[in-house]
């Protein structure tokens, strides 16, 4: 059985340009010096990790850490975290600015991590969810999807608000939160959690009534089960190009977001284009998506010269036969609420969270079984018609 392995990014890029796709994941071609933007997002989500990791764990303190002091070493850990890249004293100032103010309008505010078992923050958290299975068939290899991604913070329960998905943005220019969005269309599906917040820290300038600005979206069960499938349709996608090696252009996307970082290399007579790559970019560890690129290392830092472990992965298996009930286990839940409808986080073996749903279950296939455990997968229909995903798996392998 082969593994293919997704993220946000890698989606993004696949949607956007199969070319883009090949020089950014497959290659792993990065500009020598990034842009000012990407780097100061890097240094601002580490600021933030560490500020409400540290709120989090004011929860089980006996002797509580001011929130002036952890003011103070988040920015210290932005100082360290910059010193990694090509940020410039100016935009790192600038960014120290925006974060500072950020603290100041949200002095009052009610976010507080949710925990695990271990009474862990659950900030910069892994997750991996197996989005869809097909077995082996005698000669016939089966495939497996698998999603990645990093959820920036899930957020206890607060005033009849369930638990919810936090993404945080540095922008400098103000946008409307997209509900279509890879991101958080994709974490909202893969754990069942169905409300998410944008969390924009903004660099537009003072006074502006959008600078921190909390949009907010509520994703209903059924959306929550296309965006699974179209993620599953895009991975068998690039499954196909990865086979033939084939990585198609996509004009249209050039201008997107700025501008493409390879429009140069496009721009240029195909045997000059490796040219135009060794001057401009460096080349990283080949991959392909049979590999796990995007494995999440631990990055929150904690007080003092200790580091605190972060949240082990969220793991979501998609089972492929109808399952009996499984047998209850120790569960993190808040005081009041569930996460998300009819959601748990639960220890299980090998050290993992694992979110399940007694109501929430994804079918990536066509078929959906309803057992005293909840809703299950398969990966045949009920009267022996291929499911959703065995249909596109075997169209692309035709």
């Amino acid at each position: 059985m082969r593994d293919i392995f997704i993220s946000p990014t890698s989606l993004d890029e696949i949607q956007l340009c199969w070319r883009r796709y090949q020089y950014s994941r497959k290659r792993r071609l990065t500009p020598f010096f990034r842009p000012g933007r990407m780097e100061k997002g890097t240094v601002g989500h580490k600021i933030l990790a560490y500020y409400y990791t540290e709120m989090g764990l004011n929860l089980s303190r006996e002797t509580k850490k001011h929130r002036d002091l952890i003011i103070e070493e988040s920015l210290k850990i932005g100082t360290l975290e910059a010193a990694k890249t090509d940020l410039s004293r100016e935009l790192l100032n600038k960014l120290f600015e925006d974060v500072q103010s950020y603290y100041n309008h949200f002095r009052g505010e009610d976010w507080l991590p949710l925990l695990d078992d271990k009474g862990l923050p659950l900030v910069e958290v892994p997750l991996t969810k197996v989005l869809y299975e097909r077995p082996d068939e005698g000669e016939i290899e089966g495939v497996r999807v698998i999603f990645n991604g990093i959820i920036d913070l899930l957020l206890a329960p607060r005033k009849g608000v369930p638990v919810t998905i936090v993404d945080h943005k540095f922008k400098d220019r103000f946008s409307e939160l997209d509900p279509l969005s890879n991101q958080l269309s994709l974490y909202s599906a893969t754990t069942g959690i169905r409300d998410v917040v944008r969390n924009d820290v903004g660099g537009q300038k003072e006074g502006n009534v959008n600078k921190y600005r909390r949009q907010s979206f509520k994703y209903d069960k059924s959306q929550q089960d296309e965006n699974l499938r179209w993620a599953i349709y895009w991975a068998l996608e690039a499954d196909y190009h990865e086979s033939v090696n084939i990585y198609p252009p996509n004009p249209t996307s050039c201008d997107k977001f700025g501008g493409c970082l390879y429009r140069d290399v496009c721009n240029t007579m195909p045997a000059g284009r490796e040219g135009v790559i060794n001057a401009n970019f460096k080349t990283g560890t080949a991959f392909s998506i049979y590999e796990d690129p995007d494995k999440p290392a631990p990055a929150v830092l904690a007080s003092g010269a200790s580091i605190v472990a972060p949240p082990e992965p969220l793991r979501i298996e998609a089972p492929t036969e109808l399952e009996a009930p499984t047998e209850e286990v120790s569960t993190v839940r808040p005081a009041s609420g569930e996460v998300g409808d009819g959601q748990q986080v639960e220890r299980v073996d090998g050290g993992l969270v694992d979110v399940q749903g007694t109501s929430e279950g994804v079918a990536p296939d066509d078929a959906v079984r309803e057992g005293s455990g909840g809703v299950h997968q398969g990966t045949k229909g009920d009267a022996g018609e291929e499911g959703f995903a065995d249909r596109l798996l075997s169209r692309l392998e035709k």
